[in-house]
């Protein structure tokens, strides 16, 4: 029988008795070998240090971030355990399992030392002692401030200040100063970093540093439909983000919903819409509209492909890594730099999936709110402003051209919109010669007047209708 490095059933009964008793125990994340098993301690302490009652509901909750140990504490809760359970046994166990682990670590620290031949046999021996007086501690529940330190650490995913850690150690180890001391001393060797913003404040260094296997990779785009003719210029790829800045009334949630209806056929039940200002009664008006388009009706039944969600934040914590994911909006009520932040910590949920993420946009501003921010992620940045007789859409930022040999950047169509979900266009994408307008020509053309001639990007297709040609000429 081969010798198992923990003991499953110690770390299961041990983490079923804290939550159906609400006591946390005298541990440490690192008393429980399974990952699953050491994030619910890890959500565990967090509820103890921030004053939230252990329960069934409170953990499940907290286990959104991760499924396998959604899946993990499910299974936990369902095993059937003995009616008396000496816990007290199960803790030593696991802390038994601990110091197996941390020895054999320790032999193998001792024989990479020897093999290098760096330092002397007595200075590695003197240094083993010390970390060997430490395991020993274990057993006795006798851990040092360091040891809770660096186990609160490991417990963290976000950032957190002195005061937090202070609070989470125990009450025989009451020093502040000592607190402060033990982090400054873990800020030189590496293990946090401080951000910055304010005194006392840490966050985790992020060790992950995942190599981009780019000769294995697909190099087929991410099939996809989009409205205003979108397609014929952007190439989408898999893990995009694609930003729309909108004027208020520009047509922001009919071009996403347009997103939506036309990718349901090719991904039913795979597309996630996240509203931020929409309830079920307004949203099931604006879908009956799509009913009465002219030419290609969409009926209701259609939209059950769709998975509509009421989410206003934190849209991070719940994309989709292989689907598509349709924000609407990104709201954000001051701080609007912050935006970027958001947008990044999307991309770095998605895997093989891509996001669409709406943007409030000032009338007449470049970007949306946060500024350039907005786009510096973005392989697609789409600006739609008001204007009349027609509304505009602009190609604010463009990385994957449809046509190697023609940019597409700064292009724009002209609009109307109709019933709140139709789309009717004038003309195709044009570029206007801006550099040579007067400032009252650049006023009249946001107002839709079309005062000199512009250009247009015609295409030339097969008879599949493949692109194989496109040219400039002007649009009288």
């Amino acid at each position: 029988m081969t010798e198992r490095n923990h003991d499953l059933t110690s770390e299961r009964e041990v983490l079923y008795h804290m939550i159906t008793t609400g006591e946390l125990l005298d541990l440490h994340p690192e008393d429980f070998n399974l990952p699953a098993h050491k994030y619910v301690w890890n959500s565990l302490l967090k509820m103890v240090a921030n004053k939230r009652a252990i329960t069934q509901d409170n953990v499940l909750k907290s286990m959104n971030k991760d499924p396998d140990a959604r899946k993990a504490l499910v299974e936990l809760l369902m095993v059937d355990y003995p009616n008396q359970m000496n816990i007290q046994i199960r803790v030593n166990s696991l802390r038994e399992y601990r110091s197996k682990r941390l020895l054999k670590d320790l032999v193998i620290e001792v024989e990479e030392k020897l093999r290098e031949g760096i330092l002397h046999p007595h200075s590695i021996a003197e240094e083993m002692i010390e970390k060997s007086k430490a395991i020993a501690r274990l057993n006795k529940g006798d851990l040092s401030l360091t040891d809770e330190i660096r186990g609160y650490i490991a417990s963290q995913t976000d950032t957190f200040t002195t005061q937090d850690c202070h609070k989470s150690i125990s009450h025989r180890h009451n020093s502040m100063p000592n607190c402060r001391k033990l982090l400054n001393r873990m800020k030189k060797e590496g293990l946090v970093i401080p951000t910055g913003i304010r005194a006392g404040e840490y966050r985790i260094k992020n060790r992950d540093l995942p190599m981009i296997d780019w000769e294995n990779a697909d190099s087929d785009e991410f099939p996809f439909l989009f409205p205003l003719g979108i397609g014929n210029h952007f190439r989408l790829m898999p893990r995009n983000i694609m930003t729309i800045a909108g004027e208020s009334d520009a047509g922001k949630t009919a071009l996403a919903l347009n997103v939506a209806s036309m990718n349901v056929p090719k991904y039913y039940g795979k597309i996630h819409y996240f509203s931020s200002e929409m309830g079920e009664i307004e949203l099931r008006s604006r879908l009956e509209q799509w009913e009465f388009i002219d030419d290609d009706p969409v009926p209701l039944k259609t939209w059950r492909g769709v998975n509509f969600y009421d989410r206003v934040v934190d849209f991070q914590d719940v994309i989709v890594p292989d689907g598509i994911n349709i924000i609407d909006y990104l709201h954000m009520r001051e701080d609007f730099w912050k935006i970027g932040k958001h947008l990044d910590e999307i991309y770095e949920k998605l895997t093989s999936g891509v996001a669409l993420v709406l943007i409030q946009k000032k009338e007449g501003a470049r970007y949306g709110y946060g500024a350039e921010l907005t786009i510096q992620k973005a392989r697609l940045s789409v600006n739609l402003e008001n204007g009349y007789p027609h509304h505009r859409a602009i190609f604010n930022k463009v990385k994957n051209w449809r046509n190697p040999q023609h940019n597409p950047n700064g292009l724009e169509i002209q609009y109307n919109l109709v019933r709140g979900c139709q789309f009717i266009t004038k003309g195709g994408w044009t570029r206007p010669d801006r550099e040579k307008e007067s400032p009252n020509e650049q006023s009249n053309h946001r107002r839709g007047a079309r005062s000199r001639p512009r250009t247009e990007l015609h295409t030339e297709r097969d008879g599949k209708g493949n692109a194989f040609n496109s040219h400039f000429g002007k649009v009288d």
